[in-house]
């Protein structure tokens, strides 16, 4: 269970990170220093989700049908689109491409 203190702790940190998303990048090291102060514990904890949200890219910026498109290749070779040709999966069995 969220206590007060753990819930406001993460409102602080919801708060500066917020912050820091909205300036430019070369300004967020020093705008997280005077922000979290002393706290180290809360410093690292930005900072953990700063990198985090820096090695996503920008996945969460593109829609679904993007991010499949970029994961997945058509072909026009009827002996490949065939190949699910009466495949089960889960309790169906594939007939036919729609």
């Amino acid at each position: 269970m969220i206590n007060r203190e753990s819930s406001e702790r993460w409102d602080q940190v919801e708060a500066i990170l917020g912050a820091l998303l909205d300036v430019p990048t070369k300004e967020r090291p020093a705008l997280l220093e005077r922000l979290s102060a002393d706290d180290h514990a809360l410093r690292n904890e930005v900072q953990s989700l700063l990198d985090a949200h820096r090695r996503s890219g920008d996945f969460l910026e593109r829609s679904a049908a993007d991010f499949a498109a970029s994961h997945m290749t058509e072909t026009s070779d009827s002996a490949t689109n065939n190949q699910a040709h009466g495949t089960v999966v889960g309790r169906y069995r594939l007939l036919e491409e729609i």
